[in-house]
Formats: structure tokens, sequence, C-alpha cells
């Protein structure tokens, strides 16, 4: 797996190798993030298209129903409110031979022949989005999930130029062009059976509960659905299930299992796991002692590996998946630092995942090198961002020798300990 891009964000050409664990190393606000996102957004567009071209076109027809505010009331006083998904889910199953009479006919006798007549909702606005080709949709559904992302701000501010983004994904190649900050062309859109997790704030998990609204940041919302839920549970958010028999059979399939070497690491410093309460938020419940404890009471680092452990647990990290991790280091010790590159350098190892770091520490840099070597792992990529003299950003493979990093990231200790001889003569 291969990704070009150019003018995203801060990053003005960057071409990135994704085979096994790719690592991007640099400075605070150099692109790295960047990377992530625009990864992320590509996969998770991707992913499960049909699922999602279904609920682009249920989201844009509801819109409409909504836009007139005569339908709405309409609706609320004859009691029409229900009615409403029926009659959206019939409009789209007659999709293939979709007419303007069809649509009358069915908002007619789901909602009563004087609907259309006394809400004056207009018929061509349904047809138009019925008819909407599946490229359109395509292109509909990037657009949503990068416009999330980055909030708008696709392309870097310094380049006039438009944005081009390419993603090799064995012999596909999918090509998106951005213009303005809106996605012009798309060629080749994939059929991904995977998606991307994506992990950039151990802090998403203080709030997770079935009661609340999930984050507005796509990517974070998803993380905190899967905290929630188990993938082999069929009930759906909000449904009071057994998730501690679910885990428990997990548990013990995980530990006699290949997996009993990332399990084992992950409980020399995350021994217990996450269980939902009555109340609809999570708790942690130690191995030790059985205590439960408040996760705002969990220390920022047991989140990091709380999370990774639930991922794992629900069923979220498998086989040839692809995991993002944006500085998963930065509220850790050195030593365990060193603890979470070796699960990652496993993870890779067993289930031949696709992960991508991005860092700013040379102990973790470090540690996933050393653990890249020791348990063989197939081609790892290291890359160097750089501040070009435009003030935007590439990236330098640095594979064949990572001095350039441990160069780059030491450098303030080195400053210290020379102001430190400096202060003593």
């Amino acid at each position: 797996m291969r990704l070009d891009c150019s003018n995203v964000g801060k990053v003005e050409k960057a071409s990135i190798e994704l085979n096994s664990i790719t690592l991007i190393a640099g400075l605070n606000n150099t692109g790295k993030s960047t990377i992530s996102k625009t990864l992320y957004c590509i996969f998770n567009s991707f992913y499960n298209v049909e699922k999602k071209s279904e609920e682009v076109l249920k989201n844009n027809i509801d819109s409409v129903f909504k836009m007139s505010p005569l339908a709405v009331f309409y609706m609320y006083a004859n009691e029409n409110v229900g009615k409403i998904d029926f009659t959206i889910k019939e409009l789209l199953e007659n999709r293939e031979n979709i007419t303007e009479k069809i649509i009358t006919d069915i908002i007619t006798k789901k909602l009563g022949k004087d609907f259309i007549k006394d809400t004056g909702i207009d018929i061509s606005r349904f047809f138009s989005i019925l008819t909407l080709s599946q490229a359109d949709i395509n292109k509909k559904i990037l657009q949503n999930l990068f416009t999330s992302e980055f909030q708008g701000q696709i392309q870097n501010f310094a380049a006039k130029k438009s944005a081009s983004i390419n993603l090799q994904v064995k012999d596909e190649n999918v090509k998106i062009i951005i213009k303005d900050n809106i996605i012009t062309e798309l060629e080749n859109p994939l059929n991904l059976t995977h998606e991307a997790i994506y992990i950039d704030d151990p802090f998403v998990l203080d709030g997770v509960s079935v009661l609340r609204r999930f984050n507005r940041i796509p990517h974070r919302s998803s993380i905190e659905k899967k905290l929630l839920h188990n993938k082999f549970e069929e009930q759906s958010i909000g449904q009071n299930i057994d998730t501690l028999s679910v885990q428990k059979a997990i548990n013990d399939l995980l530990v006699e299992g290949n997996l009993k070497n990332i399990y084992a690491e992950l409980n020399k410093v995350c021994n217990g796991a996450l269980v939902r309460q009555e109340s609809g938020f999570l708790s942690f419940i130690s191995n030790f002692d059985g205590r439960e404890i408040s996760i705002a009471n969990l220390s920022t680092g047991l989140k990091t590996f709380t999370i990774i452990k639930t991922l794992l647990l629900n069923g979220y990290l498998e086989e040839k998946g692809t995991l993002i991790l944006d500085e998963p280091e930065i509220h850790l010790h050195p030593e365990w630092q060193i603890v979470l590159a070796k699960i990652i350098v496993l993870l890779q190892k067993e289930y031949k995942m696709h992960i991508l770091i991005s860092s700013h520490s040379p102990y973790f840099i470090h540690a996933i090198e050393v653990y890249s070597k020791k348990e063989k792992i197939n081609n790892p990529k290291f890359y160097l961002t750089q501040e070009n003299k435009n003030g935007l950003i590439s990236m330098k493979d640095v594979s064949a020798n990572l001095e350039p990093i441990y160069n780059l990231l030491y450098k303030p200790l080195q400053e210290l300990e020379s102001l430190k001889s400096f202060s003593e003569d």
C-alpha cells in the first residue's frame, strides 16, 4: 500500500509506503496528523460503501422533508413523524425505476392525500436525490468525511495549486483532486472490507456513554462506539447487553491462542477491563481486587492501553486491518513507551496489520525500531518531516538510517547539556 499526496494541509509533498509498520517522525506542527487524517478519510469512505450510500440518500431525503416548516408542522400535528422513516424506506426501495409520479404516489399513500398540496413540498428535490449516480454519492461520502476531519480546511493556505491524493492498494489506485476544499475528481473508488482505526486522544474514553451524543469528529466518534460495543454483538446501540460474559469468552480465547503474548504485555500495564454500567457509562474493573474505578480516575497513560486492549477484546483490531496511532506515547513515561512499542509490533506480527504511527519521542521511535528488528517485521518504514523554505512540509524516507530522526529529536537535550556545561564554567 502506498499513499501519495500534495498540497494537503501543511504537506506540500509526501510519498509514504504502508506495508507493515510505518512511522512518521518530526517536530510539532509538521504535518504528521495530516497524513493520518488523509489515510483515515480514504479508508473509511470506501469501507462498507453500500451502507454509507443508503445513509447519504436517506439523510438528504429527510432534509427535504424538514426544509419545509409547513411539512414539519404537518408531521407533528398529524402524528406522522414515525411515518417518515417508512416513507423514505419505500422511496429507496423503488429507486431503480423512480419517477416523480411514483414519488408522489408513495408520499400520498404514506402521509395522506393532502400532504403534498398542504405543505408545498417540492417533489423534484426528491427525484434529484434518488437519481444521483453512484459516482456522485461516492464523492459526497468522501467530501463529508474530509470536511469533518479537516474542519473544511483540506488544502494548505500557502499553495494556490489544487491538492492531489493517490492511494494504491495492491493493483487498485484511487485518485482524488481537491480544488477550493471541494473534491472535484474521484477516480477508481475502492471497495474496502476493513475500516481504519484511528486513535489520537486517550481522553476520548472519559465521556463514552450510550446516553450521550458521540463526538463530532468522525474518527473519535468511531472509537467511542467501538469502546461501547463488541463487534460480534448484533444488538443496536442503547440496548442493555451482558458485555462481561462476551468479553470473558474472548479473553479466554486470547489467553489460549496466538495473541497470548500481546495480552500478557497489555496486562502488565492494564490488568483489568471496561464494563458498561446501568447508568450507560463505562467503568474500569481491576483484575487485582475486583474494584470498580471511574474512568475519570484512570491515569491518562493507562487510558491509552485500556483503549487498545478494549478494541482488541471487542474484535476491531483484525487480520490485515489498518491502525493509525497519532503520537500514542505522548502521555507515557519512557518505560511505558517501550511497552507500548512492543505491543504495537506484536500486533503487526500476529495480525499482519498496516500500522501508521506518528511520533516525536526518540525513546518510543527507538523501541519501535528495535522490536521491529527483533520480531523480524517485514520492511518497516521510517519517515522524517522536513520544513521547506516556503514553510510547507515534505517527508524524507530515512528507513536505511534513522540518525537524522534521533539528531533532530535529541537536539533540545543537547542544548540543555550545552547550557549546563556553560553555567558550570
